[in-house]
């Protein structure tokens, strides 16, 4: 979100609601934007700081591109020689979303995606996968 932008939640409902400006969002008074705390604060600031990274990274390019369209993404083209590393850091970050998300709705988080978060390469019992539909633009 740059400086003066908004931020638009909403539901299939039609129920919308814009957050205004970085104030806003670290408010949050909505609790739609952030999570409950679920980490500790060295994980979720230092430890996790290359899964955002990553995530910015990706965001930045998928701003840039109409991804419907494309057959696939090169993400040598969008992280650099890095690629294979970051392409881990975008999946961890995304699982660091999903463990939030099963904290919040008291899910146990899978000692697997735990595993996954601290470096290991793989989660056995569980797949990710990038898609894209027309029902999202």
């Amino acid at each position: 979100m740059g400086s003066g932008g908004s931020l638009l939640w909403g539901r299939g409902d039609g129920d919308r609601r814009e957050i205004n400006g970085r104030s806003g969002v670290r408010r949050d008074r909505y609790g739609v934007i952030k999570f409950p705390k679920s980490l500790c604060e060295p994980c979720n600031n230092k430890r996790s700081k290359p899964f955002d990274n990553a995530y910015e990274v990706y965001s930045h390019y998928a701003s840039r591109y109409w991804l419907r369209i494309m057959p696939g993404i090169d993400f040598q083209q969008v992280f650099g020689t890095e690629w294979e590393a970051s392409t881990l850091n975008l999946a961890r970050y995304y699982g660091k979303h999903f463990g939030c998300r099963m904290v919040r709705t008291g899910i146990p988080v899978p000692d697997s995606l735990r595993e996954f978060l601290d470096g290991a390469e793989d989660m056995p019992d569980a797949q990710m996968a990038m898609i894209t539909t027309d029902a999202i633009h």
